[in-house]
């Protein structure tokens, strides 16, 4: 797994929209959050865990950006269903879910994990075995800790 301190992996996360975030010079600073299953109720709470906080997150001045496996309909679908002010990636060949350590052998799924990066593409914070509730206060807490 990617540790604090080191570069984000060399690559690019296309959100569903199509929006592309280049992870080693993301242009801002960048929450990547890896969630297991689009529907499942761990990650509905947790993506819109995310989104609850989407001001306190803009009023710092970072993106959001969530990433699943499901593929890019159903991530779509899922993102609809939340009504998210954030995007999504689809990660639907597990690149970034390998790059980043977060790939579960026996399901093929990632874990749950957050990484907040900054505009160097360096990661500066990790997160793993996170709840669902209340995980993205903390991610702000940091955020502001970092770039105010």
């Amino acid at each position: 797994m990617i540790i604090e301190g080191e570069l984000a992996p060399d690559g690019v996360v296309t959100t569903i929209e199509a929006g592309r975030i280049d992870l080693r010079a993301p242009g801002m600073p960048l929450v990547l959050f890896f969630y297991r299953e689009a529907g499942s109720p761990a990650s509905t709470d947790l993506v819109r865990d995310f989104d609850d906080q989407r001001y306190e997150f803009d009023a710092v001045g970072v993106r959001v950006v969530g990433v699943g496996v499901d593929g890019p309909e159903r991530t779509r679908s899922f993102a609809a269903s939340c009504g998210l002010r954030y995007p999504l990636a689809d990660d639907g060949e597990r690149e970034l879910c390998r790059a980043f350590g977060v790939l579960e052998t026996a399901d093929n799924r990632p874990r749950s994990a957050t990484f907040l990066i900054d505009v160097d593409g360096v990661v500066r914070r990790v997160f793993t075995g996170i709840p669902p509730f209340g995980h993205a206060l903390d991610v702000v807490d940091d955020a502001r800790d970092f770039w105010g």
